[in-house]
């Protein structure tokens, strides 16, 4: 009986990501291409990995993820100072 308390522990996460942007949401189980997420600065940016996640956001202020503003592969909470533009998620 005291096995199926911890089951859920053991099962794998629904997500192994989350970002949120401006109130804007994205989530994911694996690596994430370059992807728009348009966002003035001043915005929240809240990023959260599941336990033994590797995974690693990269911000950037251009089109084409080449202009890198910031990154983090550890949970990451903070009001952003520049502009994002896209993103992207690597190292899952």
């Amino acid at each position: 009986m005291h096995i199926v308390a911890f089951l859920p522990l053991l099962l794998p996460a629904a997500s192994a990501w989350t970002l949120v942007l401006a109130n804007r949401v994205w989530d994911g189980t694996g690596n994430k291409g370059c992807t728009p997420a348009t966002t003035p600065a001043g915005s929240t940016l809240d990023w959260d990995r599941a336990w033994l996640s590797d995974c690693c956001v990269h911000l950037y202020n251009d089109a084409s993820c080449s202009s890198q503003v910031g990154y983090s592969c550890k949970d990451w909470k903070k009001t952003t100072s520049q502009r994002i533009s896209t993103f992207k998620v690597t190292n899952c």
